[in-house]
């Protein structure tokens, strides 16, 4: 091999999200972001889901049951 274009970019992608998750995991956040960077060049993000539910507004409730103010 003479270059990282003969590596398939979902192995690549592999190696920089183990990259992404290891600095985050103890706490290098500025490497966290290198690797994350690298993953956009590649053309892949990451991105989850938030943990915690918003809090329900006065908005919703009351679109969700017309009857309660």
């Amino acid at each position: 091999m003479t270059g990282a274009e003969e590596i398939p970019v979902e192995i690549r992608a592999r190696v920089e999200a183990g990259a992404l998750f290891e600095s985050v995991r103890v706490g290098d956040y500025a490497g966290a972001a290198r690797a994350q960077e690298r993953l956009r060049a590649l053309g892949w993000r990451i991105t989850r889901e938030p943990t915690i539910r918003r809090r329900d507004t006065r908005q919703r409730i009351a679109a969700a049951d017309p009857g309660v103010v």
